[in-house]
């Protein structure tokens, strides 16, 4: 299958999407679900260590670490 490099970047943009909502789906889930706040620190600092997260993805993902202190 030969993709162009249009769809191809829209494809990387809708996964890291994914991966972003499933990585704050996770640390909700410590923080409200499991009274594991620590948890869901240690899933957004995992998110700042990786190189799949824009800056502005790690600010959403950081206030709602906030909201859920």
């Amino acid at each position: 299958m030969h993709i162009g490099l249009g769809s191809f970047l829209y494809l990387l943009n809708q996964w890291r999407g994914g991966v972003l909502l499933m990585m704050i789906d996770y640390a909700d889930v410590h923080a409200n679900y499991c009274d594991n706040p620590r948890g869901a620190g240690k899933t957004v600092r995992d998110m700042e260590k990786s190189s799949n997260f824009a800056p502005e993805q790690i600010r959403q993902a950081k206030a709602l670490l906030e909201e859920w202190r």
